[in-house]
């Protein structure tokens, strides 16, 4: 037996001295090795890598949590590292732009007290802001979404202020902030703020959409007031308040939230507080791009900080390829070069590379005719969409 445990050790040691521990981290991209051979399926041309995923949460033994970013379904099980390795992206790929930071969709600065507004695609456990919204219960119950991740993050502390406030105001009322510390995500989040959404499925704004909105306008309202007047804390993230199992569309939360902010701006520019910077981080690359499109339409007057753009020069007026036959020229009807004018993307029908650059044959809706866009002009969702649901060439079998 002791010699077996010597070969075993010295057969072991080559590689325990060449190994590393795995560099990966909540909010990374990521793609998965995919072992397993489909029946008549052939194991050459067969993509090994599977992708690309994002780390949603970090598991004892160097297991993680994944979530597709095309579909935003994430995995049951957790996978191990051996299985993964970094996404690299170029500069005009169609995912993510960035390995390993959040990725920033939009980041403007509003027009009277110049506060700066960022859309990210990221978890808001990880947010580097004074203040973190929790969107929780009446009850401040953290059960699932985004309230659990909070609370676990956060440790018995925020759970024990959170009943100990029960107990003594009784539950909250919707739109109603409530302030508690931040437990273990000090350093970098000094407070949390409880607010309650309102629920789509249950009674009045299950019958009244209008005041679902109204309500869910308030509530990001109340919470910007309540750290501006803190004159503590400079910055403050929202996570996607009542999208989730309180049942909320999507553009209503981007338009309750952009409106917010518009509405905050102009009633606090006679006597503003410490509030500098406001972040909008979502999980889900469809919904970073629905707030960032929101946020475009609603905020018109602020200042839009571009992030590596690439300027749209060499697209025609009727956004056509350079050199297009003149009926396609004739047949396009958008124009999507005007600022004051958006088109909301039905699909992508195909991908061209030409001249160095990519473009995309563009389905808009309320338009029968395509246009060919260039890559810049197109929303990363609808490219997710596109890649992710396209039919692969058939390779030829010669033999």
């Amino acid at each position: 037996m002791e010699n077996a445990a010597d070969s075993a050790a010295r057969h072991s040691k080559t590689h325990n001295e060449a190994a590393t521990v795995p560099p990966y981290a909540a909010g990374d991209k990521v793609l998965l090795f995919n072992p397993a051979t489909k029946k008549n399926e052939c194991a050459k041309l067969k993509r090994r890598y599977l992708g690309p995923y994002i780390i949603t949460d970090c598991r004892p033994g160097y297991n993680y949590m994944l979530q597709e970013l095309a579909s935003g379904k994430a995995m049951k099980r957790p996978v191990h590292a051996n299985r993964l390795r970094p996404l690299k992206e170029l500069n005009n790929d169609y995912r993510l732009n960035t390995g390993n930071a959040d990725v920033v969709m939009y980041t403007g600065e509003t027009s009277h007290r110049k506060l700066t507004v960022s859309v990210k695609v990221g978890n808001i456990v990880h947010a580097r802001t004074d203040v973190i919204v929790n969107p929780a219960n009446s009850l401040l119950q953290h059960d699932a979404g985004a309230a659990a991740a909070i609370a676990r993050a956060a440790g018995d502390t925020l759970v024990s202020e959170c009943q100990d406030g029960i107990r003594c105001h009784g539950p909250l009322a919707v739109a109603e902030p409530f302030l508690t510390t931040s437990g273990k995500l000090k350093p970098h989040v000094q407070a949390v703020v409880h607010v309650v959404g309102p629920n789509a499925h249950e009674s009045p704004f299950q019958d009244d959409p209008i005041l679902a909105q109204n309500k869910l306008q308030e509530a990001f309202y109340n919470c910007l007031s309540l750290v501006d007047q803190s004159s503590t804390f400079s910055s403050i993230a929202f996570p996607a308040i009542s999208a989730g199992i309180y049942g909320m569309d999507s553009w209503t939360v981007a338009h309750a939230a952009a409106k917010a902010v518009k509405q905050f701006d102009v009633d606090t520019q006679q006597a503003p507080g410490s509030l500098r910077h406001i972040e909008f981080i979502m999980l889900s690359l469809t919904l970073a791009d629905t707030v960032s499109a929101v946020c475009r339409e609603v905020l018109p007057d602020a200042q839009v900080i571009s992030q590596d753009a690439t300027p749209a020069a060499d697209v025609t007026a009727d956004n056509t390829l350079p050199g297009a036959s003149d009926a396609s020229n004739q047949a396009a009807e958008p124009k999507a070069d005007r600022a004051d004018e958006w088109y909301t993307i039905d699909r992508l029908l195909r991908h061209k590379r030409q001249r160095g650059k990519d473009w995309y044959l563009v389905k808009l809706v309320d338009y029968e005719t395509p246009s060919w866009s260039e890559r810049s002009d197109i929303t990363d969702a609808a490219l997710q969409h596109f890649y992710a649901n396209r039919k692969r060439r058939k390779r030829r079998n010669f033999y």
